[in-house]
């Protein structure tokens, strides 16, 4: 093991006397003061400025009220029809989320595409939401948004039979 840290020493100092010597001989011929020394008036090299990247994203912005709603979009047609098993659960409302060209969908024999969203709240009835973008697509840098007033489900109330009124049966 001795022999290995003196082998190591040896190739170190080879080195270390090298650097040496490249500095002695590159200061030759000057005194301490003539080594030149970076000094405060540099000279500025044009680079390229980045331009800044554009916006391509495309987001969907969701509130509801009541808040909490089961937000799921990317529902596609079937047979003309919105799909909900076809759709993607991304959260709940209020969100904000980034969507996708595969979340636009086309009806069968329309040049026109929508995106559609579903959202459920338990004892709401769940609010379908179709946003038609026209024959185009999804337009880059843009958020669209929803805003859903769910509507509460009917309840019916059962009264008590009053006491002494005739029973029908």
């Amino acid at each position: 093991m001795r022999n290995d840290i003196h082998s190591q020493r040896v190739i170190v100092a080879p080195i270390t006397l090298v650097l040496a010597a490249l500095i002695l001989f590159a200061c030759s011929g000057t005194s301490a003061g003539a080594i030149p020394t970076p000094t405060s008036t540099a000279t500025s090299v044009p680079t390229a400025t980045p331009s800044p990247t554009p916006n391509t994203s495309v987001h969907l912005h969701v509130e509801s009220t009541p808040a909490g709603a089961t937000v799921q979009t990317g529902i596609q047609y079937v047979n003309n029809i919105s799909d909900v098993r076809t759709g993607r659960v991304v959260g709940v409302s209020p969100l904000t989320i980034q969507i996708y060209p595969i979340d636009v969908s086309r009806p069968s024999g329309s040049s026109s595409t929508n995106l559609v969203t579903l959202l459920r709240f338990p004892g709401y009835y769940d609010n379908l939401v179709v946003i038609n973008l026209g024959p185009g697509a999804l337009e880059p840098g843009r958020t669209y948004t929803i805003s859903a007033k769910l509507m509460p489900l009917l309840t019916t109330s059962v009264m008590p039979h009053p006491q002494g009124a005739p029973s029908v049966l």
